[in-house]
């Protein structure tokens, strides 16, 4: 039992072992995410526009729980308060980027760029939210550079439509 228990305490805050891909398992883990939605586009566009918010805000809300409760006590399984192996939380931080865009390749896109960005130099709060500790800390941070990649995102959508519509004028 306790065998089953450990490889569900690896699989799950590795994303299925992206984890312990080499170089940047965090830049695998949201590039995997991307894939993922681009790949189904057609079937969870819809999902993440607006107008599903009532439905897919508490699944956020749920899936991030979640994530903060599989990723606790990381020190005694992989020997670092966040270590690099855990990705789940790029999982987490990566869906938030999207949550309320309309999908399309270019989304999709700037949207990796802007949370990679984010969650790479983790500027003011980002950085301050790993202090939180364990599971919390580890995901809490990628939540909050995926909230400003969200952010980021909505802003550039906005000049961009707004020169565009001027330009068609």
């Amino acid at each position: 039992m306790q065998a089953i228990t450990n490889f569900f305490r690896r699989i799950l805050p590795t994303f299925f072992f992206i984890g312990y891909l080499p170089g940047m398992p965090g830049t695998w883990a949201s590039l995997a995410v991307v894939a993922g939605l681009w790949y189904n586009m057609p079937h969870v566009a819809p999902y993440f526009l607006a107008a599903k918010a009532p439905l897919v805000f508490p699944l956020f809300a749920v899936f991030t729980m979640a994530a903060m409760a599989v990723c606790r006590g990381p020190k005694e399984l992989f020997g670092a308060e966040d270590p690099k192996e855990v990705v789940l939380d790029e999982v987490v931080g990566q869906l938030i980027t999207f949550a309320f865009i309309p999908l399309s390749i270019t989304t999709l896109v700037f949207g990796f760029l802007l949370f990679r960005f984010y969650d790479i130099v983790k500027p003011w709060p980002v950085y301050r939210m790993e202090e939180c500790g364990d599971g919390e800390g580890i995901v809490i941070d990628d939540l909050a550079a995926g909230i400003m990649a969200n952010v980021t995102l909505v802003a550039i959508m906005f000049v961009y439509h707004l020169v565009k519509a001027r330009i068609s004028l």
